[in-house]
């Protein structure tokens, strides 16, 4: 599947990029080190909730770790709730606005934490 090759690409990128060992960003995001091993080789099934604390973690939007694919937007989700990844504008400054469009099933509800301070 070309989402998880491309998540796989970016996640390894920018761990690396940022010094971490599987270990560190591990300790940093919460998720297992097993977890992350598998991603980066493009196995599994990530939740929302689980590539949103990697991104947190290593000081980067979500759709770094999702984009460039050849796709077009990019959903993930795992039936109750989807979020499509729409695309990122950056500007001169170097801030940057993502756009998305969340489904949640009926009857659903979704909290999230906040986004990390630029």
């Amino acid at each position: 599947m070309q989402i998880l090759d491309t998540l796989a690409r970016n996640l390894g990128q920018l761990r690396e990029q940022r010094g971490l060992t599987l270990s560190g960003l591990s300790q940093r995001c919460g998720i297992a080190k097993s977890t992350l091993s598998g991603l980066e080789s493009a196995q599994g099934n990530p939740t929302i909730e689980t590539l949103w604390a990697i991104a947190n973690a290593l000081d980067t939007p979500f759709g770094q770790l999702v984009s460039g694919t050849s796709l077009g937007p990019v959903q993930i989700g795992d039936g109750q709730v989807a979020v499509r990844f729409i695309e990122r504008t950056d500007d001169e400054s170097g801030s940057s606005i993502e756009s998305y469009r969340m489904h949640l099933a009926a009857g659903h509800t979704k909290q999230s934490a906040a986004h990390p301070q630029a």
